[in-house]
């Protein structure tokens, strides 16, 4: 096994003026890898339109969905989803792509001065490869965690409550599990939760392990 290089428009990935710092990447289905939401600048003439995105943007192993050429990311082919969001995450679970979490940011500014809207995300939603449905919100809004399917249950670990766009608050250590795409979040106590609060991870699911 070696590394290759994604080829075509894919690298780097240039996609409707979007940063994708603060987007979410993962996969969906076989040889389908999905950028989803991350900062948006908004081109305008004499004033500053920037923030969260909804889009989501799709790699297919199989060519471009619009022209049959070679694999590249493209919008457009996947609905937006119902919430733009940052530093949220995502994972495959129940034959669907759930995003939850993170937070909207908004800043525009004109002739007649700037507005800033920021707003900390507990909701969720996921995509069923053909409409973006809605979730139960989980119990704590949380930025910068992991989000991982492991014994048929989907686990939402620690993570940070931000205070605005630039500073941290809280970190957290708390554990949070959804058994289906319907149910509700419900948080594992005492022993459960992570022996160190921490944000700005990396996460892997664990195989071939006794989960009950």
């Amino acid at each position: 096994p070696q590394w290759e290089e994604m080829t075509g428009n894919s690298s780097p990935f240039i996609l409707d003026y979007r940063d994708f710092e603060n987007a979410c990447f993962g996969s969906f289905g076989f040889g389908k890898l999905i950028i989803a939401g991350g900062y948006k600048t908004e081109p305008c003439w004499r004033c500053n339109n920037a923030g969260s995105s909804a889009s989501v943007g799709i790699w297919n192993q199989d060519g471009s969905m619009c022209c049959g050429a070679s694999p590249a990311f493209e919008d457009g082919v996947i609905p937006d989803m119902r919430e733009a969001r940052e530093t949220h995450a995502c994972s495959e679970f129940g034959q669907s792509f759930v995003v939850t979490g993170g937070y909207y940011y908004h800043y525009g500014a004109g002739t007649a001065g700037g507005n800033t809207i920021f707003e900390p995300k507990s909701s969720a939603e996921y995509f069923n490869g053909t409409a973006w449905i809605e979730m139960e919100n989980m119990r704590q809004a949380r930025s910068n965690f992991g989000l991982e399917t492991m014994c048929g249950a989907l686990y939402a670990f620690g993570g940070v409550e931000m205070k605005d766009r630039y500073t941290d608050g809280e970190f957290l250590s708390s554990v949070e599990v959804i058994y289906s795409l319907s149910s509700s979040w419900s948080e594992l106590m005492g022993s459960n939760h992570m022996p160190q609060a921490k944000g700005y991870f990396a996460t892997i699911p664990v195989t071939g392990m006794q989960c009950w």
